[in-house]
């Protein structure tokens, strides 16, 4: 899991004479959620060989279910309620 670091900490983190273990804990202790934010982005993030700032750019919700649709090749989902005949496969056979 990665870990989230205050700003504060960034040179005590990356400092490599550092010897004190006690303060690694104290290190790690859980980022502060009200901090934090999230948007969505492009399922470029999905494949390794992206490795850049459009990674990160934010799309619009439309936009993730249209390539959604575009990576199975197919029509949006369908739903189904209580009263839909249940799915069955051609392999499966009749008792």
């Amino acid at each position: 899991m990665p870990a989230i670091l205050d700003p504060d900490s960034y040179d005590l983190w990356l400092d490599p004479g550092m010897r004190d273990v006690a303060a690694v804990p104290e290190l790690l202790k859980p980022y502060d959620a009200r901090l934090m934010w999230c948007c969505p982005v492009s399922t470029r993030v999905n494949h390794v060989a992206n490795d850049d700032e459009e990674c990160s750019a934010r799309v619009g919700l439309a936009q993730i279910q249209n390539d959604l649709y575009l990576i199975v090749g197919s029509a949006p989902p369908r739903t189904f309620d209580s009263t839909s005949e249940p799915f069955h496969s051609a392999s499966q056979t009749s008792l």
